[in-house]
């Protein structure tokens, strides 16, 4: 649902945009500044590549693209696999992975079940694999938020640069006001590009990377409860009861309930 949720806010974003521009009353032309544009977008890359190591800003950025293109599932479908996958193992027995079907994680668990691991080996272990990849989304939603501070301080100097040549342009004899208006817009389109990109892009951009790494943990945890349950051969019931008592009251399943109806 994310992934929609920001496909439609991106859409938003950019109807906002040009209803903005072209309902203003004024020429299209006075937004358009290629050299602010460059200064704003060229001196935030200069910026982010000076404070943070290349392979940090590539990972980011791959980050940031895949908020459009992954697939999620909400945590009532988890749930609903989880007990199907449950019932599976009950009559079959536990495999020792899945290809990532349910939930790449899973396949984490199944590979540690298999491995004759005990209940608290495997529980430290995968705690640890949990709160490690955390820290690591963590990291990386801190890092764009950081991220959204250099295009507002670039858009200003551009603005200043633009005043400063606008100051020259007056000492003049012949000095035109229509173009001192002319040059006066153009100065500032660097600040609007420089808020427009911090408000537009990164600082969303990385609440829904907040959002979604919280959502990962609570991911995590449910699937390790589930598999540790699965190990020791609980029953549905109770794996349906402890999958309940992770989830909110809208998330949660009734697989059992549906079973004994059909």
């Amino acid at each position: 649902m994310r992934t929609l949720s920001a496909i439609i806010g991106a859409l938003l974003a950019g109807a906002i945009i040009t209803l903005t521009f072209t309902s203003s009353g004024v020429d299209i032309k006075f937004f358009i500044n290629i050299v602010g544009l460059c200064i704003v977008i060229g001196g935030s890359l200069s910026a982010i590549f000076l404070s943070y190591s290349l392979k940090d800003v590539m990972r980011v950025f791959s980050v940031i693209s895949s908020i459009f293109l992954r697939k999620s599932q909400s945590m009532n479908m988890l749930g609903e696999n989880l007990m199907k996958f449950s019932e599976i193992c009950s009559k079959k027995g536990v495999p020792s992975g899945t290809k990532g079907k349910i939930h790449f994680f899973l396949d984490d668990c199944l590979v540690l079940i298999n491995d004759g691991y005990s209940d608290k080996e495997m529980r430290e272990m995968l705690e640890q694999r949990i709160m490690s990849t955390y820290d690591v989304e963590k990291y990386q939603m801190g890092l764009v938020r950081s991220m959204s501070k250099y295009p507002p301080a670039f858009g200003m100097i551009g603005t200043v640069v633009g005043l400063i040549a606008l100051m020259a342009n007056m000492g003049g004899a012949d000095v035109d006001m229509a173009e001192i208006g002319g040059y006066m817009a153009i100065a500032l389109t660097t600040t609007l590009y420089g808020l427009m990109i911090a408000n537009f892009i990164f600082k969303p951009i990385s609440d829904n990377l907040e959002l979604g790494s919280k959502e990962n943990l609570k991911t995590r945890q449910l699937i390790l409860e589930a598999a540790l349950l699965i190990k020791n051969g609980a029953s549905l019931l109770v794996i349906q009861d402890t999958i309940n008592s992770l989830l909110p009251p809208r998330e949660r399943v009734s697989y059992i309930g549906a079973q004994s109806a059909a």
